[in-house]
């Protein structure tokens, strides 16, 4: 479980309680106002990216979420043999 977070919500208690980067993400695109098809392949993508995260040992937060570690997302599914077609949709949803 990753422990560095950067977002922040205040808890029941009054204490400050920290969430990751795409909890938050999947947060936002649950209260579009989309199609529930379109959130939930949004949701998938968020998924993608939150293993990528852990798998790469990559903070979890939104400084980590910039275009170097996208680079590193798309190649770390190309190398697990993913469609390319596929990973760019993964990044067009993100």
């Amino acid at each position: 479980m990753m422990i560095s977070y950067t977002a922040e919500r205040v808890g029941l208690e009054g204490m400050k309680q920290q969430i990751s980067a795409t909890l938050e993400m999947k947060q936002l695109i649950d209260r579009q106002s989309t199609k529930e098809s379109t959130k939930k392949g949004n949701i998938g993508a968020i998924g993608y990216l939150e293993t990528f995260l852990k798998a790469s040992k990559i903070d979890n937060t939104w400084n980590n979420i910039n275009l170097e570690t996208l680079e590193q997302f798309k190649q770390y599914y190309i190398n697990k043999k993913t469609n390319a077609t596929t990973i760019n949709a993964y990044i067009k949803r993100i």
